[in-house]
């Protein structure tokens, strides 16, 4: 699958600046390129027909994918959350680090509070990185209707950079 663009909303702090947190992004980054579609091919491709592809079977491949590097799905932060924000999709914990990702591609509104819970994963000191993946509008269009899309969120990214100042 092609990466079509990204964006760092905050990179401070001794995790964003080590060599470990290089990797990670290398690795989440060739983990979206590795996947395929259908499975049985070695490419990404989508069935061209508006809103007829669903989303599921990316949600199940790239949860494989991590989960052979040591990610945990579908993980608390921590029990206090369990009844307030729910899961994160992904975490890799370590003995020196946490990051979370969560892969969206719900509606609009879930990206909104996929990048709360991040925040006050990062802002509670629980994590030290966080990713929100989403599909671009090309992609997006082809998946179930009103699934959010990278174009929607640009014009959002310098609010969210503004907030997330206060977490370095």
């Amino acid at each position: 699958m092609k990466i079509v663009g990204v964006e760092t909303l905050v990179h401070s702090g001794d995790f964003a600046k080590s060599k470990k947190c290089g990797e990670i992004k290398e690795s989440v980054v060739l983990s979206i390129q590795k996947m395929c579609h259908p499975l049985s091919s070695d490419k990404f491709t989508i069935n061209p027909q508006f809103t007829k592809n669903g989303v599921s079977f990316l949600t199940q491949q790239f949860s494989k994918i991590l989960n052979k590097k040591g990610w945990k799905s579908e993980q608390f932060l921590n029990q206090y959350y369990k009844d307030r924000e729910g899961k994160v999709d992904h975490i890799l914990r370590t003995k020196d680090f946490s990051v979370g990702i969560e892969w969206e591609t719900g509606h609009t509104g879930s990206v909104f509070r996929a990048k709360d819970k991040l925040c006050k994963g990062l802002d509670n000191r629980e994590l030290d990185a966080g990713i929100i993946i989403v599909p671009s509008r090309k992609l997006a269009r082809y998946f179930t209707s009103n699934v959010c899309n990278f174009e929607h969120f640009q014009p959002y990214i310098k609010l969210w950079k503004n907030q997330c100042q206060y977490l370095t």
